[in-house]
């Protein structure tokens, strides 16, 4: 279980900004850029994004780092429809000797930040649209699971979903809250970031967007399955933060509060969220992807050109397209940006094999999901990268070979029990 559940603290997205770029120059426009997004002045982002563009030259939208696809074994098949009702019960199993979330550890007793929590209220509930085995279980554990996050929420006290302040953990998200922590003692403004041992703060830079976008969706869901009232005072919470923090440089952190906040008004109703979504895809999302050369469809710095990246960025363009009512003037920029950054990617792995199945596999099954995006055209490639992630991930759950997040793998499931013929060719 420790592995399941490093593989969504680690994979999915690190919590540090984007890589640093060479040129000077290059880093001056991200500065100036920034600026230019807590100002709001979406004319001013675009232009210096164009600029960045042109600077990074050959190098934009290629990732700092390779993409390794694997290849789908050539007998590999989807579940049968009596294996995908029993195909969560060994993720739950170990989800419920596991649940060190209803112990309630102390933030720098925490083996993983919240976003590991999320993923298990997201599975463990799709799981359960799906018809799967054990269904009371399965509730159970999201809530218990969302108990935590709703705890944690209030402990961090503004509303946010915190970052514990990890110590001595020896990984990736350990290592960056040692960081955090070394440089506020130095500063000696750790009174200020945080709070009973959760960071409270990103200081704008946009860090605490990741957890808080998929913690305040996956509290959203246990709303949806439950009814009960605190889980949506506690999305409410993180949405309000959402809207009052500023756009960031840093891409895919946009779509974090762009995800949360257009599920939030697919849920509500109430045009505040949808009205903040819209604005933090203008001025942290439309202008980054690429739209002319090899790369088109990308997004253009080195670090959210990483496929992993490009379907979080992808995620949340999907939930925002999702719920835009025909008539709004932002629906064409926003399919737009969609297909061509659905085309680019889905078209690789097609060709490639299967890279970040954790990633991809979340994001496909979401995208197909929403009735909304039924209409979305066949060239976008959906159904066939899918196909390919779903076959591998399938041909390697039956033998537990493979690791994957219970939230991505309760999708995928949710998915096969409404349309058990989309993992067939």
């Amino acid at each position: 279980m420790k592995h399941v559940l490093l593989t969504v603290a680690l994979t999915l997205v690190s919590l540090a900004v984007g890589r640093s770029d060479d040129a000077s120059g290059t880093e001056k426009i991200r500065r100036n850029m920034a600026g230019a997004q807590r100002n709001k002045n979406v004319q001013e982002v675009e232009r210096l994004s164009r600029e960045y563009t042109r600077l990074l030259g050959s190098k934009a939208g290629v990732p700092d780092s390779e993409t390794k696809f694997v290849l789908i074994p050539s007998d590999a098949t989807p579940l049968t429809p009596a294996e995908a009702k029993r195909a969560f019960t060994p993720m739950l199993e170990r989800l419920e000797k596991e649940s060190w979330w209803t112990q309630r550890p102390k933030p720098q007793d925490m083996p993983y930040p919240l976003r590991v929590v999320a993923s298990v209220v997201e599975g463990c509930l799709a799981a359960h649209r799906a018809g799967c085995e054990h269904p009371a279980r399965l509730l159970k554990v999201a809530r218990e699971a969302a108990d935590f996050l709703v705890w944690a929420q209030e402990r961090g006290g503004h509303g946010c979903f915190p970052y514990p302040a990890m110590r001595g953990k020896d990984s990736r998200a350990g290592e960056l809250a040692e960081q955090a922590l070394a440089k506020a003692t130095s500063q000696g403004r750790l009174g200020e970031v945080l709070q009973n041992g959760w960071f409270i703060t990103d200081e704008g830079n946009g860090d605490l967007q990741f957890d808080n976008g998929l913690a305040g969706v996956a509290v959203l869901r246990c709303y949806e399955s439950t009814h009960d009232e605190k889980y949506l005072r506690s999305a409410r919470g993180a949405a309000a933060w959402a809207i009052a923090e500023p756009a960031v440089k840093n891409w895919n952190y946009n779509s974090f509060a762009v995800f949360l906040l257009s599920e939030m008004f697919r849920v509500t109703g109430e045009r505040k969220y949808l009205d903040a979504a819209k604005e933090k895809a203008r001025l942290g999302i439309y202008p980054g992807q690429l739209t002319e050369g090899p790369y088109r469809g990308r997004w253009n710095d080195r670090h959210n050109a990483r496929l992993v990246y490009h379907y979080i960025l992808l995620r949340g363009l999907a939930a925002l397209v999702a719920v835009l009512p025909d008539d709004d003037a932002d629906l064409p920029r926003a399919r737009e940006a969609l297909v061509l950054g659905l085309r680019v990617r889905n078209a690789e792995i097609v060709r490639n094999g299967v890279a970040n199945p954790e990633t991809v596999l979340d994001t496909l099954s979401r995208i197909l999901l929403y009735p909304r995006l039924a209409s979305l055209p066949p060239d976008a490639g959906i159904l066939a990268a899918y196909r390919s992630v779903v076959r591998l991930v399938c041909a390697k759950s039956r033998p537990q070979s493979m690791q994957i997040p219970p939230g991505a793998w309760g999708l995928a499931l949710e998915l096969l029990s409404k349309q058990s013929d989309l993992g067939s060719e």
